[in-house]
């Protein structure tokens, strides 16, 4: 549905061309003079601790590295590189963006995200690039040996697309972001049900009231993926107390992943998780699986729709 309102905005755009920005780009065909709007991909920051606040945690520091208060140097010899693995995937956009100080000597300083190098420093600055990774190769900044300098404020977000544009205003091009990441999802739904107190329960994809056998509402894998997000709507007819109430996604009848633990009165309760990284093959099945409080006053006429997200 992002990607629909995405390229709805991207026909807007090519249809107005009223804006204006300023960036580079990196990557396969890269060109640095190109000006564009850039659509990121919900905003999150896929670096850990690229502010090295308090220590370099989450960083590999290969020869020649070293912290320092709030900001990692390179400072020695060696042409190793300062890293993190972000998660890359292949035949993305990101958006890169970090802090050169203390430039004293050296050569280059090149970033790279998934196998793809963007454009090497020579200096001071605050830079930001974008790269179309080929693979998932780890975020790195490697130098030549000779290389004295300050690195800080490391952020990396994946983009929808960038959008570019000549001196004149006219839209001359459009690089979509995630081309390689199609994701997909499958429903869950249980009809009308009176929830049993201390009852586990299992539903899938069978227009049915939960089972409390499993294996018995299988929704199957077609295409291997990693289920990313889980969202399940449950609607009681009378509200219940808030004793707490937890579905899982149960992965082949054997593993469980918390998708959320909810404890309200209420007649609308939303169990959503979009921090799942569960890994699947075609084949794999799951269902919905709910462990149920003892409650004071039991919700009543209780339904549930929803969906799993797999990228």
């Amino acid at each position: 549905m992002k990607r629909i309102l995405t390229s709805i905005f991207l026909v807007f755009l090519m249809a107005s061309q009223s804006w204006a920005g300023a960036a580079s780009y990196s990557g396969a065909g890269k060109d640095t003079s190109i000006r564009s709007i850039v659509l990121t991909n919900d905003g999150v920051e896929l670096t850990t601790n690229g502010t090295f606040t308090g220590s370099a945690a989450g960083w590999t520091l290969a020869s020649g590295w070293t912290y320092s208060t709030n900001a990692v140097n390179k400072d020695g010899a060696g042409t190793g590189a300062l890293e993190q693995d972000i998660g890359a995937k292949a035949d993305a956009v990101y958006a890169l963006t970090f802090t050169i100080s203390a430039w004293t000597a050296g050569t280059t300083l090149t970033p790279s995200i998934g196998g793809v190098n963007g454009t090497a420093i020579t200096g001071n600055g605050t830079y930001t690039q974008y790269i179309t990774s080929t693979g998932v190769a780890n975020l790195k900044f490697t130098p030549t040996t000779d290389v004295r300098c300050t690195i800080d404020t490391i952020t990396v977000k994946r983009v929808d697309a960038i959008i570019s544009k000549d001196s004149s205003g006219n839209i001359t091009g459009v690089i979509m972001g995630d081309k390689g990441v199609q994701g997909y999802t499958l429903p869950v739904i249980a009809m009308s049900s009176s929830p049993a107190d201390a009852a586990t329960v299992y539903f899938g994809f069978t227009p049915a009231v939960p089972s409390t056998s499993a294996a018995a509402s299988k929704v199957y894998i077609r295409k291997a993926g990693v289920i990313k997000n889980a969202e399940v709507y449950c609607f009681s007819g009378t509200a219940g107390t808030n004793e707490n109430w937890s579905l899982y996604v149960r992965l082949n009848n054997t593993t469980d992943y918390l998708i959320a633990t909810v404890g309200a009165a209420t007649s609308e309760r939303v169990f959503s998780n979009t921090g799942l990284s569960i890994p699947v093959v075609a084949g794999d099945y799951f269902e919905i699986k709910g462990v149920q409080p003892t409650w004071v006053t039991n919700p009543l006429l209780t339904v549930y729709g929803g969906y799993v997200y797999i990228e």
